[in-house]
């Protein structure tokens, strides 16, 4: 029995009918070589093989009594896999309109407590332009609480292999585990809360002290600009309150268009690309409905805290820059440089307070207590937004993959919103390609094709930019 992090049981807190609280892969992967048929029950066998790869598979969520400590995940003795994968088919000469579609509605409906927070659809008969008929779609939805972006990135790769031969995995040695009773989890809350969280928060003020007097000192030698203030976004269309509908799509850009990018200007980086083409996609989109703040949009970009030893591990463990993306910029090659002055000094900041460290040093019952209210008042119309959207970048494997045989063609992400953060973009690298996708509530983002034909047409702009 491990209890959850302050982290990871806000995210269970915050979750309602209209904010699930999930993350999920879409994949596609190519058919058979062979021509051999895909099979339900031998995909099946396939995942019971590698369900020993993490502990997110076969736990649960057990909350522990008058919320004296965060909840706990429990190995499941009633574990069923079947009850984790269904097996769908797209009726004969789908679009891909109506394949997102069914995607979208596969992914806002929230994940059964009662059981291990994840589960897969297998989909067959995909016919989507540029890939082969009948490819794989595969939809795997993993709880917010289990696990971040590159901690699932790296569960996830577990599933693949280099080679279309499936590699052997050592024995699974996983075990039931029986339920304890109420006292038995009330104490472990109690010496929790009471005696190590003490520690804890001594040692939070030490090195925060440490580490801010540090970052004083950076950004005084670097000459950087102030850190963005607390709640002092532009309200947007992103930020109102969300539907239980959602709203998805992507796109496919070259990674050598972006290093090309990259390599044009000194200190640069490609995730300063990356956040360069989506400020002016939403730039344009925002002009376009007349609804483009003056000043400059701010994205919340998760930063990875985990350990090497903690490499592969449940939980969340994150911080978070807060960067401008100079959408207030209309030139893109200035926009691109300002963006990499802003980045260089978030990273900085960020590095004085973990989130994760912060949020456990919360009384439980308080922190659902306010994740509560903070969903029931509809809190996100009173203040400014923290921030107008989420831009996540996960790097992925530079080489082809296969699961179960099966190459890995493309893959994107569909991330949680909430009130008053109603727009998440994902970015995925994978065999020197980079999927950029976006998940919304259609409220907000009317036109999602329109965003993603705008994002492919910045990196053109950009590619044309550099060559002058």
């Amino acid at each position: 029995m491990q209890a959850l992090s302050g982290l990871d049981a806000s995210f269970l807190y915050l979750e309602t009918d209209k904010t699930p609280m999930h993350m999920a892969g879409l994949y596609i992967l190519s058919p058979s070589k062979s021509g051999k048929p895909f099979d339900i029950q031998d995909f099946k066998h396939f995942v019971q093989s590698r369900l020993q790869v993490s502990r997110i598979f076969r736990q649960k969520i057990i909350p522990a009594p008058f919320a004296l400590s965060h909840p706990y995940w429990i190995e499941d003795e009633n574990f069923d896999l079947d009850s984790h994968i269904t097996h769908l088919a797209m009726p004969e000469a789908s679009s891909q309109a109506e394949f997102l579609k069914l995607a979208r509605q596969l992914f806002q409906k929230k994940l059964n407590r009662n059981r291990p927070l994840w589960e897969i659809y297998a989909i067959e008969g995909l016919c989507l332009e540029g890939y082969p008929k009948d490819a794989i779609g595969m939809i795997v939805k993993v709880h917010h609480a289990a696990i971040d972006g590159g901690s699932g990135a790296e569960i996830m790769a577990t599933f693949y292999d280099l080679s279309p031969t499936p590699r052997t995995l050592p024995p699974d040695t996983w075990l039931p585990e029986k339920v304890p009773s109420g006292w038995e989890i009330a104490q472990k809350g109690m010496i929790k809360s009471f005696w190590i969280k003490s520690l804890e928060m001594n040692y939070f003020f030490l090195d925060s002290f440490q580490k801010t007097l540090t970052t004083q000192q950076q950004s005084s030698n670097q000459q950087l600009s102030p850190p963005i203030g607390v709640m002092s976004a532009p309200r947007t269309i992103f930020n109102g309150e969300v539907t239980n509908q959602r709203v998805f799509d992507g796109v496919t850009v070259s990674l050598a268009d972006l290093k090309k990018v990259k390599n044009a200007f000194e200190g640069v980086t490609l995730n300063d690309v990356i956040l360069s083409i989506c400020a002016g996609a939403l730039r344009r989109y925002l002009e376009l409905f007349q609804a483009l703040p003056e000043e400059s949009l701010i994205a919340m970009c998760p930063k990875s805290v985990r350990p090497d030893s903690e490499k592969g591990q449940m939980g969340n463990r994150v911080s978070a820059m807060l960067v401008s993306l100079a959408t207030q910029e209309a030139n893109p090659i200035q926009r691109l440089l300002q963006i990499n002055e802003n980045t260089q000094a978030a990273k900085v900041y960020s590095s004085a307070v973990n989130m994760d460290d912060l949020i456990n040093l919360t009384p439980s019952g308080l922190t659902s207590a306010v994740a509560h209210l903070y969903q029931s008042l509809k809190v996100s119309k009173i203040h400014k937004p923290f921030c107008n959207l989420t831009i996540t970048n996960i790097v992925g494997p530079p080489t082809a993959l296969y699961m179960n045989g099966l190459k890995l063609l493309n893959h994107y992400g569909l991330g949680p919103i909430t009130h008053g953060m109603g727009l998440i973009i994902a970015v995925f690298s994978y065999n020197n390609q980079v999927m950029i996708s976006a998940t919304s509530c259609p409220s907000m983002v009317t036109n999602m094709d329109l965003l993603m034909q705008f994002i492919t047409e910045e990196m053109q702009i950009l590619l044309k930019g550099i060559d002058k």
